[in-house]
């Protein structure tokens, strides 16, 4: 009685990339051997697994934005006042700049005064240094200023349109939807093109084809 030999299909998977890598004749010129390309499938689909874990996280968030928009801006104006509140030109962190300042002049007339007296020239130069910084210091003090004004203006301009901006907070949440499945496609469509070379293969062997 004959016996009959019971191969699983991942085997019978395995089974054929050996028989395919040894005879070459059975795949085109470069191209991979089943075994080769078994491992790609496997790789491609464990990819698309994380993939899809990946879309349905961006479809939650896009999802939950629907309702959470307003929040969000809510949160970030907020975020907004509180720092430009900070920087009110009667705050704290501006009294104590001026202070800062003070101390810096006072010192850098000290440092000018010994360089001058000894006359030494690297004392001389790191005077030099320290007004320039001093200098800095009162340029960027009125850059924040004139930014701060702009602040203001930005914010009445987002509150006056408070709807649109609703509207964009939600559609931009679309983007990470539309990467992960663009990222899908293109790795199912570079599967399918493995999975169709296999069965290239096997349709050769099945011919007779051994020449390519």
């Amino acid at each position: 009685m004959g016996r009959f030999l019971i191969v699983k299909p991942m085997a019978a998977l395995a089974l054929l990339g050996l028989v395919i890598a040894n005879v070459g004749e059975a795949r085109g010129q470069g191209e991979p051997t089943a075994a080769e390309l078994a491992a790609s499938v496997e790789a491609t689909a464990n990819a698309l697994g994380d993939r899809l874990a990946n879309l349905s996280a961006a479809m939650e968030d896009s999802s939950g934005i629907l309702e959470r928009a307003p929040e969000i801006l809510d949160n970030m104006l907020a975020s907004v006042r509180e720092a430009h509140d900070a920087m009110a030109e009667d705050s704290e962190i501006w009294t104590q700049l001026n202070d800062l300042i003070g101390e810096w002049n006072d010192h850098q007339k000290r440092v000018s005064d010994r360089a001058r007296d000894t006359g030494n020239e690297a004392l001389a130069d790191l005077a030099r240094q320290w007004q320039v910084r001093i200098n800095e210091t009162g340029v960027l003090r009125e850059s924040i200023s004139t930014e701060r004004a702009r602040t203001t203006s930005l914010i009445t301009q987002l509150e006056s349109q408070r709807e649109i901006v609703e509207e964009l907070i939600i559609f931009g949440s679309t983007d990470a939807v539309l990467t992960e499945m663009r990222g899908m496609q293109e790795q199912l469509a570079a599967l399918n093109g493995e999975l169709q070379t296999m069965v290239d293969q096997v349709r050769r062997i099945e011919g007779g084809d051994l020449e390519g």
